[in-house]
């Protein structure tokens, strides 16, 4: 039987684990509940099939985007969309990443 394709986080994130998700699912006990104490971009959970998660990190406006991202999927999209009005460049990178640095 095929093994199902794995799901890449729609996050770049420091210390992903996607690359591994093989070998680390085959280290993750059997159990109703995966607590991520640091969910980061989120591979481990997007990846398993748990009954329930608890997904936890330090960062609020991480933990912001994936209530968002579970409660109003739409809404998200079209609230990203004005991240990219001005066409992906450097400039408004700067600007978006400046913005999000003083909220954090």
């Amino acid at each position: 039987m095929k093994k199902p394709a794995l799901i890449r986080s729609p996050l770049k994130w420091a210390g992903g684990k996607f690359d591994v998700m093989p070998q680390l699912r085959e280290h993750l006990p059997k159990a109703g509940c995966l607590i991520e104490p640091f969910v980061g971009g989120g591979s481990v959970f997007m990846n398993t099939d748990y009954d329930h998660y608890v997904l936890c990190d330090s960062n609020p406006a991480l933990i912001n985007f994936y209530r968002f991202l579970a409660t109003d999927t739409t809404a998200l999209i079209d609230r990203s969309w004005s991240l990219f009005r001005d066409g992906g460049t450097r400039e408004a990178y700067e600007r978006n990443r400046q913005t999000f640095n003083t909220i954090t």
